[in-house]
């Protein structure tokens, strides 16, 4: 293990596609660690911003180099567009130097000589002047040197560029001072569509296998490394193979702004002008954040952007996400919107007899199972989808038809909690308990806790589980308003093992 006090000299390395993937140790025997990072991100931008900040988009507000305006003119994004604070923002202990780096023009706290665009437009030369650049920087008084490599993503030279930036950087690091620590983040290519991490240095311990991470907790990593501050928002989440002290005492992110920009005007703007570029730009912004408010299980953000997306390309996923959202919200009305957006772009698709189901289970209309049953489950290709069929099946009656999409929904890695705990629930009655609890499962977190905790009860009842008792006695702890309700389930369990 090495030696884990922050902060360490750091240089970061953001490039698409493999690079030094052959190297065993680093320059000066440095030990190497390899981790896949779990990501649907893809334009550097957002993945360059995400790891400055420890935020995702959502929060920081950055996916594109380029977005349109409310006018619907193309720009570039600056430090502006930046809204969740990096981690040299009013930190003057933390000399930055960023070459090439997304979103850094105009940054107040970035002085014009450590804020470093390449003027070349050829991007193997605009490659070799980046290189050119941090090389004459790592001989200045710095902390953290960053530097964006585009050119190794694009097919026909990357090849050539990642010899290139591989043995030029190797040469940097041997020049930096002791315990620089070498961070490369490998963005996806067509060719090489994961994303990973590798790190040449810095406080590492032993690991086997390595776990996968995720980019905001590589953003967490890198503020600890430079002994930045812990601001809420962050993600610092421990990476294996990775040893560092506890975090600090949480902060309230200083310096946070709100974006002011009025997205529904743009989208008309763009459409309006049919400017094919800049939709293309927004339709990736809005599918990153959707992407991220579906992950967090942010119903209402979620809401809003998968109803842009509809405007922009119109898919049957987004279609179908927008109607989830509204669900799972409970409202009726932006549900009966999205429904009669989804019939009018995909009349032949299923989307909208899903929606109507919703509304007739949920307004207990009399042609509630016949609607559902005149639904395929083969055609609910979405897990979230097949869930909600499921839920809906279970509460009409249709038990066997519910368990079986509730069975195809949970098998998937982004199932909702709801479907996991829908299906618990009906395995339970069916006596099943001890498929219940493994439908349980660790996968998502529940927003119901207390319902959650009950079901769990319920099945180590039924199991005759030695240690029901102690984790009705915790729920108990962690509820105690809901203290009554615990002791009902405890009793019908007891007498139902009595009988």
């Amino acid at each position: 293990m090495t030696d884990t006090q922050p902060p360490w000299p750091l240089m970061i390395v953001l490039v698409r596609g493999p690079l030094l993937e052959d190297l065993e140790v680093g320059p000066q025997n440095e030990p190497i660690l390899r981790i896949p990072i779990t990501s649907t991100m893809s334009p550097l931008a957002g993945i360059g911003t995400t790891l400055v900040t420890g935020a995702s988009p959502q929060s920081h507000g950055i996916v594109t180099a380029q977005i349109p305006d409310e006018t619907g003119q193309m720009r570039a994004v600056v430090a502006s567009d930046r809204h969740f604070p990096a981690f040299w923002t009013r930190n003057d202990a933390i000399k930055t130097i960023l070459i090439d780096w997304p979103a850094i023009e105009g940054d107040p706290d970035l002085p014009p000589d450590d804020c470093l665009i390449p003027t070349q437009t050829d991007p193997l030369d605009r490659l070799q002047e980046s290189l050119d650049l941090m090389a004459s920087a790592v001989d200045r008084p710095w902390s953290t040197i960053g530097v964006a490599l585009h050119a190794t993503g694009r097919s026909e030279i990357a090849d050539e560029a990642s010899r290139l930036a591989g043995s030029e950087l190797l040469a940097l690091l041997e020049q930096a001072p002791d315990r620089t620590t070498m961070l490369i983040l490998h963005a996806p290519t067509n060719d090489h569509p994961g994303t990973s991490m590798t790190l040449i240095g810095g406080p590492q311990e032993p690991t086997e296998p390595p776990l996968s991470t995720t980019l905001t907790a590589v953003g967490g990593l890198i503020r600890r490394l430079v002994n930045a501050d812990c601001p809420q928002g962050v993600n610092f989440n421990h990476i294996s193979g990775v040893s560092l002290p506890p975090v600090p005492t949480r902060s309230l992110p200083a310096y946070a702004t709100t974006d002011q920009t009025d997205w529904d005007l743009v989208i008309m703007r763009v459409m309006e002008r049919d400017d094919q570029m800049a939709t293309t730009l927004l339709v990736r912004r809005f599918h990153a954040m959707a992407d991220f408010a579906l992950r967090r299980r942010n119903w209402d953000l979620l809401l809003q952007h998968t109803s842009r997306l509809c405007r922009l390309r119109s898919e049957p996923l987004d279609h179908w996400q927008r109607m989830l959202s509204a669900e799972r919200l409970n409202n009726m009305d932006a549900l009966q919107e999205a429904i009669g957006c989804a019939e009018m772009a995909h009349p032949e698709h299923p989307n909208a007899a899903m929606g109507y189901a919703i509304l007739a289970v949920r307004t207990k209309a009399e042609d509630a199972r016949d609607r559902l049953s005149a639904i395929n489950l083969d055609d609910m290709t979405w897990p979230t989808a097949a869930g909600c069929y499921g839920r809906l099946c279970i509460q009409c009656g249709m038990a066997t038809e519910g368990m079986a999409a509730l069975q195809k929904a949970v098998r998937s890695d982004n199932v909702l909690a709801i479907d996991r705990l829908a299906l618990a629930e009906a395995l339970i009655d069916h006596g099943d308990a001890e498929a219940a609890l493994q439908a349980m499962g660790d996968k998502g977190k529940p927003q119901d806790p207390l319902r959650w905790g009950i079901v769990r009860l319920k099945a180590m009842l039924v199991m005759d589980h030695p240690k029901a008792s102690s984790w009705a006695e915790s729920l108990r702890t962690a509820h105690p308003a809901s203290r009554s309700a615990i002791d009902s389930v405890m009793q019908a369990g007891q007498r139902e093992s009595h009988d």
